[in-house]
């Protein structure tokens, strides 16, 4: 089953919402199973990490790693501030 508009829509706002902003911008260049791997590693991390309490949060951290390869920090909490690293 493809991937909705309204799903590629939500991840680019769940990334923005994060200081995600170029990533949002590639977003739309994903496929389906790069976007279903993205919801699969988000779950993962709303299971397995006590410190992402949000989907949109999970969704985003899934997203870094999918598009960059590899997981990293995200750019910006939701109180604004730079995570520390």
């Amino acid at each position: 089953m493809p991937v909705t508009p309204f799903a590629c829509e939500l991840l680019a706002s769940n990334l923005r919402t994060y200081g995600e902003d170029e990533l949002a911008e590639a977003e739309p260049h994903l496929d389906d199973s790069h976007l279903r791997r993205i919801e699969e590693i988000a779950c993962w991390y709303l299971v397995n990490t006590p410190r992402v309490r949000r989907l949109a949060q999970a969704r985003a951290l899934a997203a870094i790693e999918v598009i960059e390869g590899e997981p990293r920090p995200l750019r910006r909490m939701l109180n604004g501030m730079s995570p520390k690293r």
